[in-house]
């Protein structure tokens, strides 16, 4: 493959990666602050549950939530929400998603053996709280828009620079970190929903998975090349990024055939990307 190709298609997929990330991030964007604008005028409750649809119990309890006693404590099994069967999803959908604060809702709990009906009663959101969350909101999208810009305005100015391209990639996958933060609020506040959303979640945590490589490629590049970097490039390519393709192909494999060790391996991930960054 004759350099002028190979340099092409270099170009190319930085820009490909460029405009996946910014089409990606701003439906993400969008669908969590129709999320933020749900919540802050919905009710909402501070009692938090774990488990999954084969039961649940409470993990924190908040007894401002509650119109009166009996109250459960954290690890009561609770049994019936609104008199249907006590699900993680059965409570999403009856006490996390939009609705006008004051909603009251009966349930019933187990605790050391004896069973308790209560009321839960939604609140609205404290004007604290609504201008916390909302000003995160703006702010993660400010750094979002402001790592694509940078990304863009850089490659634009110079394309064929090795380093600009470096910086590029980096700022990319650094922008994907702000469409996976925590929101205080569960996916089913928003005004929307977004078909095949795992797989846009995946293609955005692919292009964040290398920013520690990027990010060593950067201190080689940065403020001026290394010599190692000038004469045998393919080198340092191959113990920056390198490391980081295999255990992903790895980690995607090991996904596939279900091995029930593939969950510890975000510890070898965590690992490199520490060594690189240090």
């Amino acid at each position: 493959m004759s350099p002028h190709i190979k340099d092409k298609i270099i170009r190319g997929v930085i820009i490909v990666v460029g405009i996946v990330v910014f089409a990606v991030g701003m439906l993400l964007l969008t669908r969590d602050v129709t999320r933020v604008a749900n919540w802050s005028r919905s009710g909402f409750v501070l009692c938090s549950v774990d488990g999954d649809d084969k039961g649940i119990r409470f993990f924190n309890v908040d007894k401002d939530d509650f119109v009166a006693p009996p109250y459960p404590v954290r690890g009561d099994t609770i049994l019936t929400i609104a008199d249907s069967a006590a699900t993680f999803n059965c409570w999403i959908n009856v006490l996390e998603v939009a609705h006008a604060p004051g909603r009251i809702v009966d349930i019933t709990f187990r605790h050391e053996g004896q069973e308790f009906k209560s009321q839960i009663k939604t609140r609205p959101v404290a004007p604290s709280l609504r201008v916390s969350v909302c000003a995160l909101q703006v702010l993660k999208a400010f750094i979002f828009l402001s790592f694509l810009g940078l990304g863009f305005w850089t490659f634009i100015k110079r394309p064929n620079s090795p380093a600009v391209r470096v910086l590029a990639l980096y700022s990319f996958s650094m922008a994907t970190f702000m469409t996976r933060t925590f929101m205080p609020m569960f996916a089913q506040m928003a005004a929307f929903r977004i078909p095949y959303e795992g797989f846009f979640l995946a293609t955005m945590g692919i292009t964040g998975f290398f920013f520690s490589g990027f990010w060593l490629l950067l201190q080689m590049y940065f403020p001026r090349p290394a010599s190692l970097v000038e004469r045998r490039p393919w080198l340092v390519y191959s113990f920056t990024i390198f490391p980081l393709l295999f255990i992903f192909i790895l980690n995607v494999t090991l996904g596939i055939v279900r091995y029930p060790g593939v969950a510890n391996l975000r510890f070898v991930v965590y690992a490199a990307a520490a060594i690189q960054i240090v």
